[in-house]
């Protein structure tokens, strides 16, 4: 009897797991809770759940599988799946897109004095496409990586953060977290409109620096460089 889709993924899974030595390992590459994967390997029959395309989609990026491999008999992860691996500076992996991170910073604190020049490249990073895709402007061309000095925004965003900005954001739309350039300063902050008293709040999360306005009068100094689309955390222990 030829097994369905949703069968053969669990049993790709299961050898999957078996690969990457044991579940916890497993959960670890591909960004899904231990939890989860255990449900996962139980079914929706076995009282779990069953595995969606995207979270298929997951999975085949996060150990180097063609896309849809998931979906047919016997699928495996090539050898060193799921670990650091060698590539050319000019080689994106499949399954990847590839950003540009500048130099410059963003200050999480009282601001930097940053000129009106280009900043340079100084790497490249190479995410998930279904990350991307979930996370990111469409238009990736728009996207930029900074990364974050100074502790204003804690315990949300910490010291030596990676920001994802949407350099095609240059006006205030909606409340969020910006990157601006407020009289000499690269700041990443959150707006917030106050309509009332004809002012934009400069807000920090950190309790310990105070609340900054912007007032109808001198909205003229400040200059969007683009809203936080998402960032990754640097998390030590």
């Amino acid at each position: 009897m030829l097994k369905s889709v949703k069968e053969m993924r669990r049993d790709n899974l299961a050898a999957l797991i078996e690969q990457a030595d044991g579940l916890a390992e497993f959960g670890r590459r591909a960004g899904l809770s231990a939890d989860y994967v255990w449900q996962l390997t139980r079914g929706k029959a076995g009282g779990g759940r069953d595995m969606g395309d995207r979270t298929a989609r997951k999975i085949e990026a996060a150990f180097g599988l063609e896309p849809m491999r998931l979906d047919q008999p016997n699928a495996r992860a090539p050898a060193g799946a799921g670990q650091a691996i060698s590539i050319a500076s000019n080689e994106t992996r499949p399954g990847y897109i590839r950003l540009p991170q500048y130099e410059a910073t963003a200050s999480a604190g009282g601001g930097s004095v940053i000129d009106d020049g280009e900043a340079d490249v100084v790497r490249f990073l190479d995410v998930a496409e279904w990350w991307a895709q979930a996370n990111l402007p469409r238009d990736t061309d728009r996207v930029k990586i900074l990364s974050i000095r100074g502790d204003s925004m804690a315990p949300d965003m910490q010291h030596g953060d990676v920001l994802f900005v949407d350099t095609g954001a240059r006006e205030f739309s909606a409340p969020g977290l910006y990157v601006l350039n407020w009289q000499g300063r690269a700041l990443v902050k959150r707006l917030v409109p106050e309509l009332a008293n004809d002012r934009l709040a400069v807000v920090s999360n950190n309790p310990a620096y105070p609340t900054e306005y912007i007032d109808s009068k001198s909205i003229h100094s400040l200059h969007i460089g683009g809203r936080v689309a998402a960032w990754w955390t640097l998390r030590k222990f």
